[in-house]
């Protein structure tokens, strides 16, 4: 009878080895995404879906690269004043027609579009419409933004944000628009606290047939 004799040395190496390719085995499996439990891949899943559609929403809201307020500022005015204006232009950077229906800014007060027609200043009731590819422009006795009901002296050096919104509610933001100084003539603005301008909205019901007392536009 023939006896194999094995070394204690070749049995140690043996077993080393099977260990090792044991081991390895578990960690690829371990690493491997077909390991993932169902309540991961769930979880997973559903992170996703939340973050889309949280980008989604805010697309749909914010698109303030479709529209840019060139050399925007608002004209300074003293607190004895309760109404001044913004001005700039308004330049439509998408394929489509944008309509701003609204106007909001970190100024106290209310505001409002306004527009010429038939040679008379008004609210704009349609709000502004800024063409595809074009440009509105926002300037002093032709459209712009009213700000009214406002007690506060606004000087020149603050600075704005605007935020306007078109008629399919997406809004568009515009921080640091600068005050200034307007230029002699330019512009002049009424409203001063006991006089016979308007002051509010309500009061400038006749504006649709051309009563804009109180805001001359030079």
């Amino acid at each position: 009878m023939m006896i194999v004799r094995t070394s204690k040395r070749s049995i140690r190496t043996t077993h080393v080895a099977v260990a090792a390719i044991a081991s390895t085995s578990l960690l690829l499996a371990a690493c491997s995404p077909n390991n993932q439990s169902d309540s991961e891949k769930t979880m997973s899943d559903v992170s996703s879906s939340v973050a889309s559609a949280t980008k989604a929403a805010g697309d749909e809201k914010r698109d303030d690269a479709a529209l840019s307020f060139k050399e925007a500022y608002v004209k300074a005015k003293p607190a004895d004043k309760d109404m001044t204006a913004a001005f700039g232009e308004l330049t439509n950077n998408s394929d489509s027609d944008i309509t701003i229906t609204k106007v909001e800014s970190t100024l106290a007060g209310h505001l409002e579009l306004h527009t010429v027609k038939d040679g008379e200043m008004m609210e704009a009731k349609d709000g502004f419409t800024i063409p595809a590819g074009g440009t509105l422009t926002l300037k002093p006795g032709h459209e712009h933004i009213m700000i009214m009901d406002n007690h506060d002296e606004i000087t020149a050096g603050d600075s704005v944000t605007f935020t306007l919104v078109d008629k399919d509610g997406k809004s568009y933001e515009f921080k640091d628009v600068p005050v200034r100084v307007q230029q002699s003539g330019e512009e002049n603005y009424g409203g001063s606290e006991g006089s016979s301008a308007p002051t509010s909205s309500a009061s400038m019901g006749n504006m649709g047939q051309g009563d804009h007392a109180g805001h001359n536009h030079g």
